[in-house]
C-alpha cells in the first residue's frame, strides 16, 4: 500500500511538471490585422511555474513601432496543449496615456520545449513561435538570409560582440545585384533586447558611395537569434542563423 501511494504522488508531480512552461522564451508572431495590414512582433518573456508570464514586446505595423510591457497568464495540460493569454501596456503617449491590447493565443508545444501558437481572439490572424532562450544575448557570428514580394532579397553574415557590428551582404533588387560591407554598432539595451544599428555601404562603377541604414533589435535563441526592424522598413522579424 505505501508503494503504491509514493507511485500515485511521483506520477503526480511528473504530470505537474509536464503541464508547467518555465524560463525565458522569444517569442515571435506575424500575421495581417484586420485592417488588412501586416504587422510583426518580438518579445522576450519568462515564464514560471505558477502559470505566470511577463517580460517586454515590441511591435511593428505600418510605419510605426510600439514598446509594450507583458504580464499574462498561460496553462498547460499534459497533452501539450494549453494556452496563454497576454496583457500588452505601451508605453505612455505624449498626453500621458497609455493603451492596452490582450492577445489570446492556442498553444502546442513539442518534445524539443519549442511552442508554436495560433492567436484566437478577433481582428488578427497571426501565428507564432516561442523558442527557449539562452543565458546570455546574441554574440559571435551570424548568417541572415532574406526576401521579399516586391523583388528584394539579400543575404548577409555579420558579426556581433558586445560594441560593434561588421559584416558583409549580397543584394539584389529588382534582378541587379550588388555587394555591401556592413559595419554598425550595438547601442545600449532596450530592455531585454539588443539594440543594434548598422550602415551598409557600396561604392559603384563610377567611385559613388551609397549607403543605407537599419535598426534592429535582436533576441538570442538556441539556434541563432530573432531580430525586428524599427526603422521604415518592411515590418517582419528576420531569422539570424548560426
Amino acid at each position: 500500500m505505501r508503494l503504491s501511494i509514493l507511485f500515485l504522488g511521483l506520477a503526480g508531480v511528473s504530470a505537474f511538471a509536464q503541464a508547467n512552461i518555465k524560463g525565458k522564451f522569444v517569442f515571435t508572431e506575424e500575421g495581417t490585422r484586420g485592417d488588412g495590414q501586416r504587422y510583426a512582433a518580438l518579445a522576450n518573456l519568462s515564464f514560471d511555474e505558477n502559470g505566470t508570464v511577463v517580460g517586454n514586446e515590441v511591435l511593428r505595423a505600418k510605419d510605426s513601432t510600439t514598446f509594450y510591457a507583458v504580464q499574462g497568464t498561460y496553462t498547460m495540460r499534459t497533452d501539450n496543449t494549453g494556452s496563454i493569454t497576454l496583457t500588452l501596456i505601451s508605453d505612455e503617449d505624449a498626453d500621458g496615456n497609455r493603451s492596452h491590447m490582450t492577445e489570446n493565443l492556442s498553444v502546442f508545444r513539442s518534445a524539443s520545449g519549442e511552442i508554436a501558437a495560433v492567436r484566437s481572439n478577433a481582428g488578427f490572424n497571426g501565428a507564432a513561435r516561442l523558442s527557449p532562450a539562452p543565458a546570455q544575448g546574441p554574440n559571435g557570428d551570424y548568417l541572415l538570409v532574406e526576401s521579399s514580394a516586391d523583388g528584394f532579397a539579400r543575404a548577409a553574415r555579420i558579426k556581433i560582440d558586445a560594441l560593434n557590428v561588421t559584416g558583409d551582404e549580397v543584394k539584389q533588387t529588382n534582378g541587379e545585384s550588388s555587394s555591401r560591407k556592413a559595419q554598425g554598432t550595438r547601442m545600449p539595451d532596450v530592455p531585454g533586447f539588443a539594440k543594434i544599428m548598422l550602415s551598409f555601404s557600396a561604392t559603384d562603377a563610377e567611385g559613388t558611395i551609397s549607403t543605407t541604414t537599419e535598426t534592429l533589435l535582436v533576441l538570442a535563441t538556441a539556434d541563432g537569434a530573432r531580430a525586428i526592424r524599427t526603422d521604415g522598413m518592411a515590418s517582419g522579424v528576420l531569422g539570424l542563423i548560426r
